[in-house]
């Protein structure tokens, strides 16, 4: 379940209801990307742009979609860089989140 902030986790306790935030899951993405060879993630030069990088959306199901803009540099395969991108993070998601469901959509912004 999710109320648009954060995301319910399983608690094996049960003393009471984990949640990890929206703002977690995109650092977590963010950093990531960055351990990725040949890809960072794209930065926003805004004046009012709260975070940079990956955006994460919850649905009220629960599902967590991330989205990321990233530049590839130039020179590798942008096709093998967004996959190891989507693993790299589906594996960080995994490791910190236990099972949370989740979509990755990697948008290349800029090659070299």
């Amino acid at each position: 379940m999710s109320n648009g902030y954060y995301v319910t986790i399983n608690n094996y306790s049960r003393l009471g209801t984990m949640g990890i935030s929206r703002r977690v899951i995109e650092g977590i993405a963010n950093r990531a990307v960055n351990g990725v060879s040949g890809a960072s993630v794209r930065k926003k030069k805004a004046i009012f742009q709260a975070s940079q990088g990956a955006k994460v959306i919850l649905s009220r199901t629960g599902k967590v979609t991330i989205g990321v803009e990233v530049s590839i540099a130039k020179g590798v395969n942008v096709e093998e860089v967004c996959l190891d991108i989507q693993q790299a993070i589906a594996n960080d998601i995994e490791l910190s989140c236990d099972t949370v469901p989740y979509d990755i959509k990697v948008k290349v912004v800029k090659v070299g």
